[in-house]
């Protein structure tokens, strides 16, 4: 499967197309918005940066902070919401400041925590369904 910062990478790559500019652009910035006015530990914020994971452990990394973190982790998660605020429709630089420490000792593997939404099946067997899909590359 993929890293953060891969699928941070993705989805620049996928806004540099002219055919998921607009509307990725437009779903990414409302999902950031509404996880930054919400917070981190709220469903918005989860469900956001669920966009970014393909495990449980990467959604951990993301959501929950810790007791004594590196203080690179508070930066990059905020850099991960606030690149899609005000640039993903126009720089497509969804990683802009997130270093390749997000990964740091974490599995790159899926574990169908965390599924695409499927038309029809608003729930996946209880894993977390991302709002929306990032299309491939």
């Amino acid at each position: 499967m993929s890293t953060i910062l891969q699928r941070l990478t993705q989805t620049g790559v996928a806004m540099k197309k002219a055919e998921h500019k607009n509307d990725l652009g437009l779903k990414l910035k409302q999902a950031s918005i509404k996880a930054m006015m919400a917070g981190i530990g709220s469903n918005e914020w989860k469900s956001y940066m669920s966009l970014f994971a393909d495990n449980a452990a990467q959604l951990t990394r993301l959501t929950v902070p810790e007791e004594n973190e590196n203080p690179w982790l508070p930066e990059a998660r905020a850099y991960i919401v606030a690149n899609s605020v005000c640039g993903a429709d126009s720089t497509t630089q969804t990683s802009l400041r997130v270093d390749a420490l997000i990964d740091d000792n974490l599995n790159a593997n899926g574990d169908d925590s965390i599924v695409d939404p499927v038309a029809g099946q608003p729930a996946a067997n209880g894993a977390i369904v991302r709002p929306f899909s990032i299309p491939k590359a």
